[in-house]
C-alpha cells in the first residue's frame, strides 16, 4: 500500500523542533516562556545549593511524606473519628460562622519547621517572598518542600476542608505553602484582604510575641463583608481555617516575632 513513510530520525527531529519553538507564537509569548523557564532554573538551583545545608532532611525531596506523629493529638483523633465528615467536624471549634479553629501541629513540629526556615534564610540563597503584601517570609514549595506539603494536603487538610466546606473544599488539588514573619523592623501587620485560595489554613509556628492577632470580617461580595466578626489570638500549633474569600487582616505585633 502507498502512503507517506516516516523515519524515527525525522520524527525525533520534528519533536525536538516543536519543544524548542514557542507554544503559542504571538507577540510577547516567547518572553513569557523564557521568564518562567528562568524562574524554574532559579528554583532548581536554590534547591540543589541548599541540599547540603538542610537541618531536617525528612522535610525534603520527592519522597517526603507528612508524619502522623507531627500532628496534635486532637488532630489525629479528628482524622481517625468515625461517622464521616460530621464526626471529624465535631472536633473543630467554629469560632465564627464558617471560621474554624483547632490544634493541628505539635510544638516540636513547629519548632522543626521554624529551624529549617531560619537555616534557609541565613544561607543567603535566593528567597521567594510569599506574596505582594508580605515582604518577609519564604515560599516553602520553592526550597524543596512541595512534596511534603502535597502529602499534608492530601492526608490531613483535604479531609478537614471537605468536612467543613463540601463545595469549596471538596476537591483541593494544589497549594501555595509559605511562611510569613511579623516583627519590629519587618512587617508589623497586614491590612484587610482576601486570599487567592479556595480554603486558607493559617497555622502559627512561633515564636514568643505579643499582639499580632487576626481580625476577621465577612465574605467578599456579601453586604456585610466589612463588618468585624471575630478576632483570633494565635497559639503555636493551632490553625485557623476559613474560605479564601473571607476578609481578614493581621493586627500589628507589639513585641517579639510571629511566624505563621
Amino acid at each position: 500500500a502507498g502512503g507517506t513513510r516516516y523515519s524515527l530520525r525525522g520524527t525525533l527531529h520534528m519533536l525536538h523542533y516543536l519543544l524548542q519553538a514557542p507554544l503559542h507564537p504571538c507577540d510577547g509569548c516567547q518572553q513569557r516562556f523564557d521568564y518562567f523557564a528562568s524562574l524554574h532554573r532559579d528554583r532548581a538551583a536554590a534547591i540543589a545549593q541548599y541540599q547540603p545545608l538542610r537541618r531536617h532532611p525528612s522535610l525534603f525531596g520527592t519522597a517526603a511524606r507528612w508524619r502522623r506523629e507531627w500532628l496534635s493529638a486532637d488532630a489525629r483523633a479528628a482524622l481517625e473519628s468515625r461517622g464521616g465528615g460530621g464526626g471529624l467536624r465535631s472536633h473543630l471549634v467554629e469560632v465564627s460562622p464558617e471560621v474554624f479553629a483547632f490544634p493541628l501541629l505539635r510544638e516540636e513540629c513547629c519548632a522543626m519547621l521554624v529551624e529549617e526556615v531560619d537555616s534557609y534564610l541565613a544561607s543567603g540563597l535566593k528567597a521567594a517572598r510569599p506574596n505582594s503584601m508580605n515582604q518577609y517570609g519564604l515560599v516553602l514549595n520553592e526550597v524543596g518542600m512541595e512534596a511534603l506539603f502535597d502529602s499534608l494536603l492530601e492526608t490531613v487538610l483535604q479531609p478537614i476542608a471537605r468536612a467543613c466546606f463540601p463545595r469549596e473544599g471538596g476537591g483541593l488539588d494544589r497549594h501555595h505553602s509559605f511562611v510569613v514573619q511579623y516583627a519590629a523592623g519587618k512587617d508589623l501587620g497586614l491590612d484587610m484582604h482576601t486570599d487567592d485560595s479556595d480554603v486558607t489554613f493559617n497555622i502559627c509556628l512561633g515564636r514568643d510575641f505579643e499582639g499580632a492577632g487576626l481580625s476577621v470580617c465577612g465574605d467578599m461580595g456579601d453586604s456585610a463583608h466589612r463588618h468585624f466578626t471575630y478576632r483570633h489570638t494565635h497559639r503555636v500549633g493551632h490553625c485557623l481555617m476559613h474560605l479564601g474569600r473571607r476578609r481578614h487582616g493581621a493586627d500589628d505585633i507589639t513585641a517579639g516575632e510571629r511566624i505563621n
